[in-house]
């Protein structure tokens, strides 16, 4: 809608205020000092029977007690032309179906003097879509402009005017309590959905917590019973362990990969806190031979054993305890200040057998680390 239809909008809104919905057709003649404007107007109302506009046409009467159409405008046409067959009127209208109907003629030339009768028809349909078409005159010469008249319809204007900037002025507080109402709601359902989605999120990490918390017990915790007891293995100990377990106050870990040094598997060992295993009681030497023999499917497993830097004096390097239970294959350990390490031999049935510490002959072991529960 342009600014010129914008306004007859306006006017059309304030003369509904106006007439207080008295008559579905209306129309008006508005003297001026240097032109005559006559309007006219449609609003869909009860004293009514069209509900389908179609078009609206304006005429004047002429000498011959007729009318003669001067203007017309139609829903139909897209976009709406306005017909305007007398040059010495100007043309402004719109009709949109919904309740903002008019028809205007503007002439400069045309007088109150000048007396004519002016015709507002309007076609439509009814419910039944059957044709209709309604008229209204108004005679210019019963227009009489006079300075009270017009101070008069001034006044009047004036009060209705004050009265729609009331109401507008009740209808943007109504707006803006809705607004605030609307944003109170918003910000309830925002704070709900939140407190929901917590709510799960917190009963989801708590049992998380519980389940970590579980697992850490098991596996810091050292078990007190004579039996070993497998161990879950995390994805980084699957790395480097094959097969984890504990007993009494140590976890064992055998390795997945082989390795031709023992300083190798020391060094593995550490980077878990543990060191190659060392054994110390023949409970504990049945335990992990009993293992070796369910989960080992190579032949030597490197312990802690070695008596570098005094031949023959076997003893475990990280504690720096003389071993005190040495089950040596027979005919071990055999070669002297060559071989200073040892290993648990599947085909002599795990017993021991001393190994050179690197390099043992092109050979290559797996080995098994204990990691001590704090």
């Amino acid at each position: 809608m342009d600014v010129s239809h914008a306004y007859h909008s306006f006017l059309f809104l304030l003369l509904l205020f106006c007439i207080g919905g008295e008559a579905a057709i209306t129309i008006e003649v508005s003297p001026a000092s240097n032109s005559t404007q006559v309007t006219c107007y449609f609003i869909k109302d009860k004293t009514s029977e069209i509900v389908h506009l179609y078009s609206m046409n304006l005429a004047k009467s002429n000498n011959n007690n007729t009318f003669d159409n001067i203007a017309k405008i139609s829903l139909l046409s897209k976009p709406q032309s306005l017909l305007n067959t007398d040059d010495s009127f100007q043309v402004d209208g719109l009709v949109d179906g919904a309740g903002t109907n008019y028809l205007q003629l503007i002439s400069t030339s045309f007088t109150l003097k000048s007396a004519k009768i002016f015709q507002c028809a309007i076609s439509g349909f009814d419910e039944s879509e059957n044709f209709l078409k309604e008229t209204e005159t108004v005679e210019t010469s019963a227009v009489t402009p006079s300075v009270s008249g017009i101070l008069e319809k001034h006044n009047q204007l004036s009060i209705r005017l004050n009265k729609l900037e009331k109401r507008e002025s009740e209808f943007e507080s109504e707006m803006y309590n809705l607004h605030k109402e609307n944003q109170k709601r918003v910000e309830t359902l925002i704070e709900s959905e939140l407190r929901s989605s917590l709510t799960g999120f917190m009963s989801e990490l708590t049992a998380q917590l519980d389940q970590k918390i579980s697992d850490l017990k098991e596996y810091c915790h050292p078990e007190k019973t004579d039996q070993p007891v497998e161990l879950n293995l995390n994805a980084t100990e699957l790395v480097t362990f094959l097969y984890g377990f504990s007993y009494k106050r140590s976890r064992y870990y055998l390795s997945q990969a082989d390795v031709t040094k023992v300083a190798t598997a020391e060094t593995d060992c550490a980077q878990y806190g543990g060191y190659n295993v060392e054994i110390n009681s023949l409970d504990e030497y049945n335990v992990i031979v009993s293992t070796l023999k369910l989960k080992a499917k190579f032949s030597g497993t490197i312990i802690g054993l070695t008596d570098e830097g005094n031949e023959g004096d076997w003893y475990y390097p990280s504690s720096k305890k003389q071993a005190t239970i040495l089950l040596w294959n027979a005919g071990e350990a055999n070669y002297d200040t060559i071989e200073n390490c040892a290993v648990l031999w599947q085909p002599f049935n795990y017993k021991m057998v001393d190994i050179k510490c690197s390099d043992h002959y092109g050979y290559s072991f797996h080995f098994m680390c204990e990691i001590p529960f704090n």
